[in-house]
């Protein structure tokens, strides 16, 4: 499979800090490719290797990579490390578990600022996300926003689906439920140009698949 948005960010950042693969770096990418029953063989092949840092991009990896080792470090990226149940605080994680959490209710709300700027009438507001087995950072996701929203008259409607052959069901559940803008959680990055094209032939407002939570 062609390789995920995060990787060449990952990549890039990685030649930044002058870690040049093939000479003093090794990477070994694994995809799930969004079969979450697949991250639990895929952390225990890592271990075997044994890599030295394992990063995470998803909550489902995160978990798999947990289970697989308590003493080789896990990186999580863009996740709910606390409220997933990963880290103990952020200020001190505990464990063999660190990385960044996104959930932030300034960035939350930072979202919804942005689209009511752009239609300062808007009233509903889809959320596009997993399903909790698909990947359970929906959960913290969608809370985020609905806190971010409770101080505003703004009302949102979660759409939560399994993968990307729900995409067009999705949209028109969207705009049956009166929806003008759709924020889309990260898990579907790869799949941004089909998105913002169902988005169009809908006549709905996107924001989201601008940074990822592998």
């Amino acid at each position: 499979m062609p390789p995920h948005p995060f990787v060449d960010a990952f990549r890039r950042g990685l030649r930044t800090l002058s870690y040049l693969e093939g000479q003093n770096i090794a990477l070994e990418i694994r995809y799930t490719g969004g079969q979450a029953d697949r991250a639990a063989e895929l952390a225990a092949e890592l271990v075997r290797l044994p890599a030295d840092v394992i990063v995470t991009h998803f909550t489902q990896t995160t978990r798999a990579a947990l289970a697989a080792t308590r003493t080789i470090p896990i990186v999580m990226v863009v996740g709910a490390p606390v409220e997933s149940g990963f880290a103990a605080s952020l200020a001190r994680p505990g464990g063999n578990a660190t990385g960044l959490s996104g959930m932030d209710a300034e960035i939350a709300g930072k979202r919804l600022q942005v689209l009511r700027e752009l239609n300062p009438r808007l009233e509903r507001i889809a959320i596009l996300g997993t399903t909790p087995t698909t990947n359970p950072y929906s959960g913290p996701y969608v809370e985020d926003l609905r806190r971010a929203a409770s101080s505003t008259d703004l009302r949102l409607v979660p759409v939560l689906i399994d993968g990307p052959d729900e995409f067009g069901r999705a949209f028109s559940e969207m705009a049956k439920a009166g929806a003008q803008a759709v924020i889309v959680q990260d898990h579907f990055d790869p799949h941004r140009v089909v998105l913002i094209e169902l988005a169009a032939a809908h006549e709905v407002q996107m924001a989201g698949c601008a940074r990822s939570e592998m």
